[in-house]
C-alpha cells in the first residue's frame, strides 16, 4: 500500500503489482479512528469507519477523510525500469546430458 509513517501522519504512495488487482487494509487506533483503504490499478479510497476525521499524505498531498464521506482520488502511475540483465561473461551455462 506504499504506507509510511510520517511526523504523526499515515503517508501512501499505492501501486499494486502486477496480477494483484485490488488490496484492502484497515488501519485501527490511528487518533482513535479506523481507517479503511482500498487499492485498485487506477484509484484509492480512503475511508473513515469511525473515529475522528484524519487528514492523510496522498502520494504527498495532503486529503482529509471524514467519517461517512469516502474521498477517492486517481493513483500515479508508478515509474517503469528496464529488466535487469546478466553481467558481461556470466550468463548462465546449458546443463550438459549425463553420459
Amino acid at each position: 500500500a506504499g504506507l509510511r509513517e510520517r511526523n504523526g501522519s499515515l503517508a501512501f504512495s499505492p501501486h499494486l503489482p502486477t496480477g494483484i488487482t485490488r488490496l484492502a487494509i484497515t488501519v485501527c487506533c490511528l487518533h482513535n479512528s479506523r481507517l479503511k483503504v482500498e487499492i485498485t490499478s487506477t484509484t484509492t479510497t480512503y475511508r473513515v469507519l469511525d473515529g475522528q476525521p484524519l487528514t492523510v499524505l496522498h502520494h504527498g498531498q495532503p486529503l482529509t477523510v471524514s467519517p461517512g464521506s469516502p474521498v477517492s482520488v486517481r493513483n500515479q502511475t508508478p515509474p517503469t525500469s528496464p529488466p535487469p540483465s546478466q553481467p558481461r561473461n556470466r550468463a548462465p551455462q546449458p546443463h550438459r546430458e549425463a553420459p
